[in-house]
């Protein structure tokens, strides 16, 4: 999965680069905490972060973890005394065993930049 926040220049922005940090920190420790043991979660770059989860097979299964990563964003975070709403669009691949990482992840991008937020 390929998550990028919404709107996070305007957080950037509007509480600072160490405001923008915060959220990017705190963002972080929630992915990890809504993922199974057998997940992954990295920062690419930015505001985009990519989960890997190896035990998820079907479009079914995908569908439900990014639901469970976009409930998990829902909850306002405080950065610098400042409730802070977020969410992300989140694009799902299916790679095949194999596939080229960096290919999966160019595909995920692109599923989350056609407007794939789960709201």
């Amino acid at each position: 999965m390929f998550v990028d926040l919404d709107q996070f220049k305007v957080v950037d922005d509007t509480l600072g680069h160490r405001g923008g940090d915060d959220l990017l920190v705190a963002v972080a420790e929630r992915l990890l905490h809504c993922m199974r043991p057998a997940g992954t979660v990295a920062r690419i770059g930015g505001d985009e972060f990519v989960i890997i989860t190896p035990d998820t097979s079907t479009v079914q299964e995908a569908v439900a973890v990014a639901t469970r990563v976009a409930d998990c964003l829902r909850t306002p975070v405080s950065v610098n005394g400042t409730a802070t709403l977020t969410s992300a669009s989140i694009g799902i691949v299916i790679a095949e065993r194999g596939q080229d990482p960096e290919h999966a992840i160019a595909n995920a991008d692109l599923v989350s930049c056609a407007g794939s937020s789960l709201e």
